[in-house]
């Protein structure tokens, strides 16, 4: 994925908001072609709390996106400004630290041993 920038976002999101914009303003994208990634990231999480929170911007016609990441390793992507749920991604250790350095964030850990895991067991795929 192109990013044309990476910032950290100060106006952080909870796990709890996150859920409430899956269920109440998701795009048209996120149930329908990719409503079975979205229930597995759920499951997956199990309810962790975002870790850290950035502002990307891809030059995307609908405009700058929130990407949330969450302590067991999964990514919640919303639109800033509509604040509507687009997708999620089971990040690779690479994603991950790509967000993190990009911010010059220390990536933690914790994090990056549950993105090998996942990576490790196949749920990194974007096919679901």
């Amino acid at each position: 994925m192109k990013f044309y920038s990476i910032e950290k976002y100060d106006g952080a999101l909870t796990f709890e908001e996150i859920k409430q914009q899956i269920n109440e303003n998701p795009t048209l994208h996120a149930t329908t072609d990719r409503s079975k990634q979205v229930e597995f990231s759920l499951m997956l999480n199990d309810g962790a709390a975002v870790n850290q929170s950035f502002l990307v911007d891809r030059k995307h016609k609908n405009g700058p996106e929130i990407h949330a990441v969450t302590e067991n390793g999964i990514e919640f992507i919303i639109n800033e400004k509509t604040k509507k749920f687009i997708t999620t991604r089971n990040l690779r250790s690479n994603q991950l630290a790509e967000l993190y350095i990009e911010c010059k964030l220390d990536c933690p850990p914790h994090i990056i041993d549950k993105c090998l895991e996942h990576e490790e067991k196949g749920y990194c795929n974007d096919s679901r």
